[in-house]
């Protein structure tokens, strides 16, 4: 049983089809950017403190990761 006509116009009858995945996919798409745009518009803007406190902050993981690898490439060195 159709719920549309059959004289309605093609892009009712499109507009009414069951959802599909690529429809699904463009729904998905929406709804995603529309919350992306919400966060975006919500989040307190960059200040220049903030923008040095992430630099610290990725400074100190990047000394870390150095750190890490290089106790790694010793430890490798004393079991060969």
């Amino acid at each position: 049983m159709n719920a549309v006509p059959a004289f309605a116009s093609s892009g009712a009858r499109t507009e009414h089809r069951p959802a599909g995945p690529s429809r699904m996919r463009i729904s998905l798409g929406r709804v995603l950017r529309a919350r992306l745009a919400t966060i975006r518009s919500s989040r307190p803007s960059m200040t220049h403190e903030t923008a040095r406190i992430q630099r610290e902050e990725a400074r100190a993981r990047d000394a870390q990761r150095v750190s890490t690898e290089r106790a790694r490439v010793l430890i490798a060195r004393q079991v060969l």
